[in-house]
């Protein structure tokens, strides 16, 4: 068995803990003992999740195809009468709610 000294330099966690164990009228070592036995049994219990992370040179290509030239109309290009993309956008936004009601 082993003696473990606990010490809280927050006063705010050391008076919510303190809280916490009088709400559940434990004392504060019993309080400590109980939370440390909750956290190990989450712990073994828990499911470890691995999400490799890709190496972009071996998941990702180079563009083969070549560059097409934008598609002309008889108003001009498309979206060349947009000045400014951000009004645009919130046009296009306040449009949709609208229409959607």
């Amino acid at each position: 068995m082993q003696t473990i000294q606990f010490v809280l330099n927050d006063l705010r966690l050391e008076q919510k803990i303190l809280a916490l164990a009088d709400k559940q009228h434990l004392r504060i070592d019993d309080f400590i003992v109980s939370a440390l036995r909750f956290y190990v049994a989450e712990n073994e219990n828990s499911i470890a999740i691995d999400i490799p992370s890709l190496n972009p040179f071996q998941h990702s290509r180079a563009p083969t195809e070549k560059f097409r030239e934008p598609h002309q109309t008889s108003l001009g290009l498309a979206f060349d009468d947009i000045n400014n993309t951000t009004d645009f956008a919130q046009d296009l936004r306040k449009r949709g709610w609208q229409r959607n009601g």
